[in-house]
């Protein structure tokens, strides 16, 4: 999802789709209600999120976190830690190091062996487990150890589904569009409007 506006007011365009499909819907909450009655209250298959808690009540037990997102928190927290934090400025090279290393498994998951996929997947896990317990001396560092204890078992989901990718890039790329149309039109005028925008990206994303 992304903010938008309908007739100057705060309003939130959501996307759900994947490489097949795409439905765009604009409407004025942000609530996790929306996807779920999107989707419906049953839905049991993947779901790549970021770190939003409106998704965490959807029933499906395939969700997969953002790894991106983490790794674009964690190169813009170290930025701004100083340098006497030690331990929080390795936390946020280890993070972002941990999400290379995940993409690069899903990059490469056809063409490596089985024995080398299972050997890293083990060391991502153990990697996680690490970062999880790690010793921290920032209070970003720890606000982001934090956020990967709170969603540990979504991670790494994509190791077990092949067709769940560890990053929402297909998603950011199709609300790409809508965030610029936002910037030169500043939204919809009316909610009847919003609702044909949504009609007309689903037609043609």
């Amino acid at each position: 999802e992304t903010h938008y506006t309908i007739n100057g007011k705060h309003a939130q365009a959501w996307f759900h789709g994947n490489e097949h499909l795409a439905h765009f819907y604009i409407c004025g909450t942000r609530s996790g209600k929306i996807s779920r009655k999107i989707l419906g209250k049953d839905y049991a298959g993947g779901l790549v999120m970021d770190c939003y808690a409106g998704y965490d009540r959807h029933a499906t037990k395939i969700k997969q976190r953002c790894l991106e997102h983490l790794k674009r928190t964690a190169k813009d927290w170290r930025k701004v830690t100083p340098e006497k934090a030690v331990a929080a400025r390795q936390f946020f090279d280890d993070v972002m190091a941990w999400v290379k290393r995940g993409c690069r498994w899903h990059r490469h998951r056809k063409t490596n062996s089985e024995a080398e996929q299972k050997r890293e997947a083990a060391g991502l896990r153990s990697e996680q487990a690490r970062l999880e317990s790690v010793a921290l001396d920032s209070k970003k560092s720890q606000t982001l150890q934090g956020r990967i204890r709170r969603y540990s078992n979504e991670w790494l989901t994509f190791l077990d589904h092949p067709s769940v990718p560890p990053t929402n890039n297909l998603a950011e790329q199709a609300v790409r569009f809508l965030v610029i149309l936002r910037k030169l039109t500043f939204g919809s005028r009316t909610r009847a409007g919003a609702r044909r925008m949504g009609a007309m990206m689903t037609v043609i994303q």
